[in-house]
Order: C-alpha cells, then structure tokens, then sequence
C-alpha cells in the first residue's frame, strides 16, 4: 500500500511539473514518466489482487484528479518511433535538446512543418534523425571515397563525406517542406468534396464524431492525420468535440480548411445542429470550385488521372494481348530488316504504336463509357432504393446494372444479409465511385444510420464531384 501511495504521489509531483513547463519536449517526457508511474501501479494492483480494495483505489485516483488511464490502440497513435529513430535520439538525443533549448523558434517551425506535412514523427526524432543520419553519410561516404581514390589523392575521397553530407542535410529540409506544400495544395482542391461528405453524411442523422470516423475509412485520405488526432483526442482522453477539433486541425497547413474547421467546432460548442451550415458550406465550396477551376492545365490534370485510373481497369483479353504482341514484334522486325535512311522505317514504326496504343486507348473510352454509364445507373437504382426502403420492390430497368441489381435483390431475397450483398454489388461492377459509396454507406450503418439515405445523400455527392471534375472534359 506504501509503495501505491509513494507512487500516486509521484504522479501528482509529475502533474504539477507538467503544468509549469513550458518546453514541448521537456512536457512529452513529462508525460512519458506519469505513464510510466501509471504502469507500475496496474501492475502492483494485478499482482496484489484483492490486496488493495476497490474503493481504496478509486478515492486515491479522485483525490489526485487522474483521469481513468486507458491503453491507446496502435492505430490511434499520433506518433511512431521507428528503430532507426530510437538509435538516432540514443547517440544525438542530448545535442537535439541542446538545440531546441537554444533555438526555441527553430523548434516551433520545425514542428509547424513536420505536422503540416502529416509525418507521424515527434520533432525531436527527426532533428536526431537528421544529424545521425548526417554522421554516417560523413562517415560513409569519407571511406568510400578514401578506397575509391586511393590511387590518386585520398584528399578527393573524403571531400566526399561532406558533399553526401550536406545532400542529406539538404534532403531531411528539403522533403518535409515539399510534402507541406503538396499538403496545402491537395487539400486546397479537395476542400470543397470534404465538405460536400461532411454534409451529405450529416443527413442521415449521425453523431458528430461518426462523420470523422466514417470519413477516416473513406477514399478520401488528405485528412487522414487530422481526422486521427480528433478521434485520439475525443475517444482516449474525453475531449468534447469541438476541443478535439480545434487541436486535431491547429496544425493543417491549408488556411481555408482550418478555418473551415473552425466555424465547425463553435457550431458543436454551441449545441447548433450542423447539417444547415454543413449544407450551405458545401453550396459556397461548389459554387467557388466552379469558378476558380476552369484552366486548361486542370482539365488535363483531371483528365490524365481518369486516364490512369481507366488503364488499372482494363481487361488484357486475348484480342488485346495479340495487338499489343503485333505491334511490338512489328517494331522489332522494323529495327532488324531496315534501317532509319528509308521511307518505310518511320511508317512502319508509327504503325506499330498506333496498334499498340490503339488498342490501349480503346480500352480506356470503353472503360470510361461504362462506368459514367455505371455511375448514372447507379444513383437511379439508390434514389428508387431509398424511396421505397425496400429492394425487393425495385421494379425499373437499370440498363448497365439490371442484371447487378437483380442478382443484389435475389440476395437479399433469400436472407444473405444486405451489408454482404452491397459489398458483392460492388466488387462485381468493378467502379471506384460506387465502392467508396457503398464502403461509406455500410460503415454509416454501423452507426445506426439509415442505410438507404445515407447511401443516396453520399452517392450523390460523389457523383457531383465527378461532374465538376471530369463531366468539363
């Protein structure tokens, strides 16, 4: 019991230290010992059990105002260590410190940039990871170059280990930096379809902190370390949440998507239902992304991208690998029975790639053709499902998806359940839009969200991100 106490009293020395401190790192160690303290004391009272009575233990974590300690899952984690992180922080730990001490607004934008860019990595490490890394580039590269130029000068081999050196001081800046950018730039353009999820799934009744959690399993992964930070900061330490919000977008390196998250949080904060604000925000984004996205340079952009997203679905039949094989022992033959000085090698090689990438090409309109088909088809077939709630009623002819719709009915006719057969319906028809639809839809159920409703509300946003995207081109 002594041992309990002494530890118990160690926490609360901890907290106070805590609260003075103002150094992050100093405050991240703080932290790191309270869990180590908590730790020892589950393990005294699993050891002891019975020793220590119930109430005992309940009014001594009352008395020094601990909030229940829970184990924080992997995947809610902010921050990951790797090995060569731990080594770098064991031989470069101290000097860090030393330079974040020293150089406190070094610190604050290094850890701006680092979080801006949505690596999972605490400040620290990386600074230990930059100079270790430095160290052995040094090292490195100074005896390589040593056996390398042995012969001539050994001068010119360890000039070496600085140059790599200073390339890998140049890489730990420059590669944050450039995702921070890149960041800023996808969420910029993505902002106006995050709002539009946002809005469409707050129509179908879900509790604040479902959106974020459903939005997380999405396809839409710019948000990703933000949306985690909310649920860490909601679900592990109890956090309302428009405080959670607040802190899980503090470091978003998009300005109109923090301010965004902002407006919000006051919602939640006020007890204001956010599906009117959500609605008229997403109007406002469409109506800006509509005029704002027009350039030739967006177009092409967005068209390369259904391009690349067609290639992945085509199917190489007999037919098309046959082309393909023509065409390339056609190029072959081309280079070994003539040569570039006759008429014939240019025609003959401009034959073979129009046979090659003709054949490609072809299948990409086909592809494209079939799934804007798919997708027209498919917001028909949830707007009748959510009109009536019932499948077994649908009675309409969906052209491309009649025969996916009735095998999806038949299914739910003879008891399989309906989160099973969307999830067929939508491995079969093959379609990027109406697979996160449904994957958003299903995990919309699991929170007691109208299945149907939730569907067509997401559907079509989806479908209008397609139509500002690509319907231009």
């Amino acid at each position: 019991m002594s041992n309990l106490r002494e530890a118990l009293t160690n926490i609360q020395k901890l907290i106070e230290a805590y609260e003075k401190e103002q150094l992050r790192t100093k405050k991240i160690q703080i932290l790191n010992f309270i869990q180590k303290e908590i730790n020892e004391i589950e393990s005294h009272i699993n050891q002891n059990e019975g020793t220590v009575h119930i109430i005992e233990k309940t009014k001594l974590i009352k008395e020094l105002k601990i909030i229940e300690h829970k184990n924080i899952p992997e995947h809610h984690k902010e921050y990951k260590i790797s090995n060569y992180g731990r080594i770098s922080n064991i031989f470069f730990g101290r000097l860090t410190e030393f330079i974040i001490e020293t150089f406190p607004k070094l610190n604050t934008k290094v850890t701006l940039l680092i979080r801006g860019s949505g690596l999972r990595m605490l400040t620290n490490t990386y600074i230990s990871t930059t100079l270790f890394s430095t160290f052995l580039a040094l090292f490195i590269g100074a005896a390589i170059g040593t056996i390398f130029f042995y012969q001539t000068s050994y001068i010119y081999g360890l000039l070496l280990g600085p140059v790599l050196s200073l390339i890998t001081v140049f890489t730990f800046i420059i590669y944050p930096l450039r995702r921070f950018n890149k960041r800023k730039k996808e969420l910029d353009e993505e902002y106006p379809f995050i709002v539009n999820y946002l809005s469409a799934l707050s129509k179908s009744e879900i509790t604040e902190l479902t959106l974020f959690e459903i939005l997380l399993n999405s396809h839409q992964k710019t948000l990703v370390p933000e949306i985690k930070k909310i649920i860490l900061c909601t679900k592990v330490f109890n956090e309302h949440i428009s405080e959670a919000i607040i802190k899980g977008t503090e470091d978003i390196p998009s300005e109109k998507v923090k301010i965004f998250f902002k407006e919000l949080s006051e919602i939640y904060k006020n007890n204001k239902d956010p599906t009117s604000y959500l609605n008229k925000k997403a109007h406002e984004c469409i109506i800006e992304y509509e005029s704002l996205n027009k350039s030739p340079f967006k177009v092409l952009k967005n068209l390369f991208q259904e391009i690349f997203n067609a290639i992945k679905q085509i199917e190489f039949n007999p037919k098309r690998i046959a082309l393909i094989i023509l065409g390339s022992l056609m190029i072959i033959l081309t280079f070994i029975f003539t040569t570039s000085e006759t008429a014939l090698f240019p025609l003959l090689i401009l034959i073979s790639f129009i046979i090659i990438w003709g054949t490609i090409f072809q299948g990409v309109y086909k592809i494209w053709g079939i799934n804007r088909e798919q997708e027209t088809e498919f917001l028909e077939f949830v707007k009748e499902l959510n009109k009536t709630k019932n499948p077994l009623t649908l009675n309409k002819d969906f052209k491309i998806l009649d025969l996916n719709i009735k095998k999806f009915t038949h299914q739910y006719k003879i008891g399989i359940p309906i989160e099973k057969a969307f999830e067929t319906f939508s491995k079969e028809t093959n379609n990027i839009l109406i697979e996160s639809s449904i994957t958003l839809a299903l995990e919309a159920k699991k929170h007691n969200a109208n299945i149907y409703e939730a569907l067509e509300n997401i559907t079509k946003s989806k479908v209008l991100k397609n139509i500002l995207r690509i319907e231009r081109i």
